[in-house]
């Protein structure tokens, strides 16, 4: 098994095989933010104040969703079964941890 670490806290991480893996409904433990990956790669991530979406991306093992219009990010790994790593929306940073809730397609 692999590890690499996150930016953003150091969080070590298994690598993402690919966007079929982790296509399906995510959620935050709070649920606060929601995340949709359809197969084709779009997605979806909803939170208070925003929905946003965009084209997910694999970028060395690492999950890498982009907002369009340069809007934020997420950037994630496995951990046991869940996702887990990183955040950029708007100007805020923090770390994320969200579990799937649905099957993927």
């Amino acid at each position: 098994m692999t590890l690499f670490a996150l930016s953003g806290g150091g969080a070590m991480a298994e690598p993402v095989s690919s966007i079929g893996e982790v296509a399906g409904s995510w959620q935050s433990k709070s649920g606060v933010l929601t995340l949709e990956i359809r197969q084709d790669g779009t997605f979806s991530v909803t939170y208070p104040s925003a929905t946003r979406n965009g084209v997910a991306k694999l970028i060395d093992g690492a999950l890498v969703l982009p907002f369009s219009n340069n809007q934020g990010e997420l950037k994630l790994g496995w951990n046991s079964g869940a996702l887990e790593g990183s955040y950029i929306i708007d100007i805020v940073t923090g770390p994320l941890r969200i579990e799937r809730v649905a099957n993927k397609d």
